[in-house]
């Protein structure tokens, strides 16, 4: 499966719209050294969609993002981590993407088929 066909056919899981994506390449700090987060929620293709993240910045940013309470989601309340997204989406250092992919995605691709 071309990698664009997969993304069409993840993206979203049941909401059925492509996740929100601020990493155009507009960002001065893109050309430089930069450090990444990565998180994913789900219990896989039995239990339900897989939703992925990740946030990038700057090395030099490194140090203000140990100021604030960003964790694994599994060691945060809903409400913090609502709150978490809101300064991640409005903090011009970070970018981030995020992607659900279905279950039936991920079980297709388990076995090594697409699914229909």
């Amino acid at each position: 499966m071309e990698a664009d066909q997969q993304q069409e056919q993840g993206s979203g899981g049941a909401r059925g719209v492509a996740p929100p994506d601020n990493m155009e390449p507009a960002r001065d700090w893109f050309s430089g050294p930069c450090i990444m987060g990565i998180d994913e929620a789900g219990r896989g293709p039995v239990l339900g969609p897989m939703v992925y993240a990740c946030v990038v910045a700057s090395v030099s940013y490194k140090a203000d993002l140990a100021t604030k309470a960003y964790a694994d989601s599994k060691t945060l309340t809903e409400a913090q981590r609502e709150a978490l997204f809101g300064q991640v989406v409005n903090d011009p250092q970070l970018a981030y993407r995020h992607d659900t992919l279905s279950a039936a995605l991920i079980s297709a691709q388990m076995l090594g088929r697409c699914p229909a």
